[in-house]
């Protein structure tokens, strides 16, 4: 198929603008999916989500319109190749039978498309405009930061494997060299994940979302564990080598036994040991989507005073001990014999102004003295 384009450049970097059939959009383009791809930054399409689009267009078959462009990236060695230049302009030559191009943004408007022409078939033909970022092979990076800005600021999108990816995208374009921010942010995800631990959407990802879910940030929480990354990369050092995916899966895997640790210590320990401090609560996000949370505003715990606390603690131990199972008992001996009661943790209470690190160090001491909080 070869259409007609039109090539623009924005400080430095390249696009393509063009109209394309339905039909030949969903042949020639893709999602890297997160997990399921090494350069993959996106969630797999909301059912919901996607169905709301293909109900509109069945709905307003005879008048129902797209506007807005879909973005897709592509490499400039797949594409310069099938721009051809002549007296009527600019022309792209597409091979329907590969799919070179990657969605950055319109994900569930094609899935709804998809689904709109598997019931109505002359919805193939349907003419959507088309914006193509032209990528250089090791620089795909720009395709993510365009769909994090368009996501972040303009949509209620959760964002948070875009932030995810960037980090990988920082191995695979020799932008980063410590491994242990990169690990910490992973862990916090996967501990963001965990559906019945106390951590389950309690870590805010990106603050300039709509969404509600959370109470700390992603940098403190990463940052409140990383002396515990640095004791796992001094028993588990990262590999020696150039291959950056290794390195990507070398981090993905500490990210999991990570996760799975501080879910122990914290979902098991902690919350037994102080359980009127949390609250358990189930939601829908507007996609319908099921929410378990089970922190509390009302109190430190889970907060700035309360993370740095604890963790610090943790990270104490393992630094002595290692992640071995009488790392988990020492501090679970420790923290049952904690005098220290839930409502110690309430906000307003005696921990009040002990938000810095000679605060974090008082209430670390406090939480295995034997004598608890003097009145």
């Amino acid at each position: 198929m070869n259409v007609k384009v039109l090539t623009y450049i924005q400080n430095n970097q390249k696009f393509i603008t063009t109209v394309l059939p339905a039909e030949i959009l969903i042949k020639i383009s893709k999602v890297l999916t997160y997990n399921q791809d090494p350069e993959g930054y996106q969630r797999e399409a909301n059912k919901v989500h996607y169905n709301k689009i293909k109900n509109y267009i069945l709905d307003n078959a005879k008048d129902f319109i797209l506007p807005t462009s879909i973005i897709l990236g592509v490499d400039k060695k797949d594409i310069e190749k099938n721009l051809i230049e002549d007296e009527k302009g600019i022309s792209l030559n597409i091979d329907e039978n590969a799919c070179i191009f990657r969605i950055v943004d319109g994900q569930h408007r094609i899935e709804g498309i998809k689904k709109a022409i598997e019931k109505q078939d002359e919805v193939k033909d349907f003419s959507l405009p088309v914006t193509i970022v032209i990528s250089n092979e090791n620089r795909r990076s720009i395709e993510l930061e365009i769909f994090r800005d368009i996501n972040s600021k303009s949509k209620r999108i959760n964002t948070d494997l875009a932030q995810l990816a960037k980090h990988n995208y920082e191995i695979l374009e020799e932008k980063i060299s410590n491994l242990n921010n990169h690990i910490s942010i992973k862990t916090a995800h996967k501990l963001k994940e965990k559906k019945e631990g106390v951590w389950s959407n309690a870590i805010k990802f990106n603050i300039q979302t709509d969404f509600n879910f959370g109470i700390i940030g992603v940098t403190m929480f990463s940052e409140s564990i990383s002396k515990i990354v640095e004791s796992y990369l001094k028993e588990n050092p990262a590999p020696n080598t150039t291959d950056k995916k290794k390195i990507i899966d070398f981090c993905d895997k500490a990210s999991v036994f990570l996760g799975d640790f501080l879910d122990i210590l914290w979902s098991d320990i902690i919350y037994k040991k102080w359980n009127a401090a949390f609250t358990k609560e189930i939601s829908q996000n507007e996609f319908g989507e099921v929410i378990n949370t089970f922190y509390s505003s009302k109190y430190y715990i889970q907060k700035g005073i309360g993370t740095n606390s604890i963790n610090s603690f943790f990270a104490e131990t393992i630094a002595s001990k290692g992640f071995k199972e009488n790392s988990i008992s020492e501090i679970r001996k420790k923290i049952n014999s904690s005098q220290l009661k839930s409502e110690d943790w309430i906000n307003g209470g005696p921990f009040s102004g002990y938000n810095s690190g000679s605060g974090f160090n008082k209430i670390k001491k406090l939480l295995i003295s034997s004598e608890g909080i003097q009145s």
